[in-house]
């Protein structure tokens, strides 16, 4: 009897609405190199090449299907057919959720079966009765032993609390980039989401991780981390300090208090020693980025200060097409600041402005005592 493991409804739609946006830059990378003529040929011709193969790739994954029968197991996509037969089966390894099948033909790749596909369960349990677990027949002792020893209810819990706190992140990182000035309040949800991440991690009592490891088993929260960083670093990208290395000793010492609570925190996580020290030096990385966007959030947000209005003047702007085109004025010094300062600017007000065109600064105090500026109203906007 043929048994058929697709990827479930829910997680295509995901990975459509994740692939429409690169989707979409083949499209806009012609239309910028038609309407456009100063536009880099090159590095529109890379985008779309990139992107075009992003995109073929992924749906090429998540559209596939994969049968199995008493002969053996085949996975068929619109790229290529592939098949492993029953008998040719030396083991298998769960590998980052997904069932890996190895060959006990010499050259012969693994076959894989991603978890997030429908009724895996049933091919999952087959397999693990008839064959070996090759994880666990070349892996510590020590390892194997709390392998066995995992509670399979406790397992699923964690997994499910990271899969909320890794979509949570990705969502808000994304809506904090296209809806900044709409929702101003965002980064107060990235904050407590990495802070609860790092307390699920304690509640869990080991079946959450910070490993950072290919094959590790347990479900992880780094990803929730790095996402809460990004998100507050592009609020960050916005803010101009007066003095912008006023803010690093501060960041450093939150930094230093969020990775003490990551390594107590992660108390019940018990790996290899150098596996939890990579994994506490990896997650800093992304700690440094909650730090500073935390602070810099926290000082502009619920700042109440008397604000001071100075005038200056534009000194030049430009045009930089790098990964993506943005728009940039120069202004003369004013008040505090004694060298020019750049702005990024939307298209309408940079074609709206001039040089020698008056703008006005707003100065601020912050809320934790770190100056900060941003232009006033503009022409265009």
């Amino acid at each position: 009897m043929q048994h058929m493991y697709a990827y479930r409804r829910g997680f295509r739609i995901f990975m459509f609405c994740l692939l429409t946006p690169f989707a979409l830059i083949p499209l806009l990378s012609i239309y910028s190199m038609i309407m456009i003529p100063s536009e880099d040929w090159g590095f529109g011709l890379i985008s779309i090449c990139l992107s075009g193969l992003v995109v073929i790739f992924c749906s090429n994954e998540w559209l596939s299907v994969i049968t199995s029968d008493s002969y053996g197991i085949t996975y068929k996509s619109f790229l290529y057919k592939r098949e492993l037969l029953w008998q040719d089966v030396n083991g298998y390894r769960i590998i980052n959720k997904t069932l890996v099948l190895v060959s006990n033909i010499p050259g012969k790749r693994r076959f894989k079966v991603s978890f997030y596909r429908r009724n895996q369960g049933e091919i999952i349990n087959w397999v693990s009765s008839r064959y070996q677990n090759l994880r666990l027949q070349y892996a510590d002792p020590r390892v194997v032993e709390a392998y066995k020893a995992i509670d399979p209810e406790k397992m699923k819990r964690a997994k499910q609390t990271a899969i909320f706190l890794n979509v949570s992140a990705t969502v808000l990182a994304v809506m904090t980039y296209f809806l900044r000035d709409e929702l101003p309040w965002l980064p107060v949800l990235l904050i407590l989401l990495a802070l609860s991440a790092l307390a699920m991690v304690r509640y869990h009592k080991g079946y959450l991780s910070i490993s950072v490891e290919k094959h590790e088993v347990l479900p992880t929260i780094v990803w929730a981390i790095m996402c809460c960083g990004v998100g507050l670093l592009i609020y960050s990208a916005h803010v101009y300090l007066v003095q912008p290395g006023d803010i690093w000793m501060v960041m450093l010492i939150v930094t230093a208090g969020l990775v003490v609570l990551t390594i107590y925190c992660s108390q019940g996580w018990k790996p290899k020693l150098a596996y939890k020290i990579w994994g506490v030096v990896a997650i800093t990385l992304f700690l440094v980025m909650v730090a500073f966007g935390s602070i810099t959030f926290l000082n502009v947000y619920f700042d109440n200060s008397k604000t001071d209005h100075y005038q200056t003047s534009v000194a030049g702007k430009w045009i930089s097409r790098r990964r993506a085109t943005s728009y940039h004025l120069s202004v003369l010094p004013w008040g505090p600041v004694k060298t020019n300062k750049s702005f990024s600017v939307g298209s309408e007000v940079y074609e709206a402005m001039n040089i020698n065109d008056p703008v006005n600064i707003e100065m601020h105090k912050g809320a934790l005592g770190f100056p900060w500026y941003k232009l006033g109203k503009l022409k265009g906007k």
